[in-house]
């Protein structure tokens, strides 16, 4: 898949299995375990996927939403900030720690995978049509720091 790191791992296109956020959310472990133990900040930018075509989610969260594949994803995807999460407070580092998570809020492009056409230019949201370009003026995210005084 042009433009992953990782390139051999399947996403099975008829179940949607694949363990690739399981590999993010390893990568992301290592990389803080690795930073921590040698006394550095760090910033970690991790930016699994499988919320983006094709949809994918590992065999220990396929079919367990009522949302179907992409709600399978949204679950290990949870997880994998759980994951984080619990790591930081593990190490002692969770205070010291700012997390941000945030969407990068781009179009559907799996719309069409899905049997949804749909102009990647021009979206309808809220009652109005908005030119896609403008939504990323408004990215919510959630801002996280325990120590913070």
């Amino acid at each position: 898949m042009a433009g992953r790191y990782y390139t051999d791992f399947p996403i099975n296109r008829s179940t949607g299995e694949s363990n690739l956020t399981q590999l993010y959310i390893q990568e992301a472990v290592d990389f803080i375990h690795k930073s921590v133990g040698a006394g550095s900040p760090f910033f970690l930018y991790w930016t699994p996927d499988a919320t983006h075509g094709p949809l994918y989610a590992s065999t220990t969260f396929l079919g367990t939403s009522s949302r179907g594949l992409y709600g399978d994803a949204v679950r290990e995807l949870d997880y994998g900030v759980g994951v984080i999460l619990k790591l930081l407070t593990q190490l002692g580092v969770a205070s010291d720690t700012l997390v941000i998570f945030s969407s990068d809020n781009g179009g559907a492009t799996y719309a069409k995978e899905m049997g949804i056409i749909i102009a990647l230019s021009i979206v309808y949201i809220s009652g109005a049509l908005v030119n896609v370009w403008l939504l990323f003026f408004d990215v919510t995210f959630l801002a996280s720091i325990i120590g913070l005084q």
